[in-house]
């Protein structure tokens, strides 16, 4: 009898998640895609972050762009109730909050967006559920928006 996995069995706790962003090359990638939210994304302009993990990459996007709309979803339920508590940020117009769910599924609150991001997460998917990503991401967009997936490779 064979046991199943979940990924609270293979994922490293939220607090050692982003302490690996330090050394590993997820830091960088982090950096470069927030960069890039901020410059690009419209005035009170609305984000996902799909695939979010703890919510590292929205809480620094928060910080430079308060008057962006910020939305992350991940499956893993320990995630996002880390980011909940650590990155959830209530501003004067608009909010950050981070939502339990399938990155394959559409979700209504998601529609619309201007900037739709997936960091570090395509490479999770086997490969059969990667065009449903893509088509998720597409339909969350509006039609002039942003899409950014971005995985970080090594040299």
């Amino acid at each position: 009898m064979s046991k199943q996995l979940r990924q609270e069995d293979i994922l490293p706790r939220p607090e050692v998640y982003e302490m690996e962003m330090r050394y590993f090359p997820w830091g960088e990638l982090i950096e470069e895609v927030a960069k890039c939210v901020i410059e690009r994304a419209p005035q009170n302009g609305k984000v996902i972050d799909l695939m979010c993990g703890t919510g590292f990459l929205l809480a620094k996007i928060g910080i430079s762009r308060p008057d962006l709309e910020l939305i992350g979803i991940d499956i893993n339920e320990t995630y996002v109730d880390y980011a909940n508590d650590h990155h959830r940020q209530e501003r004067d117009s608009s909010i950050t909050r981070f939502l339990v769910g399938d990155a394959l599924e559409e979700f209504e609150e998601s529609t619309h967006c201007d900037v739709v991001v997936c960091t570090g997460g395509l490479h999770h998917l086997p490969y059969e559920n990667q065009p449903r990503l893509l088509a998720v991401m597409r339909d969350y967009l509006k039609n002039d928006g942003l899409a950014i997936i971005a995985d970080p490779y090594t040299r």
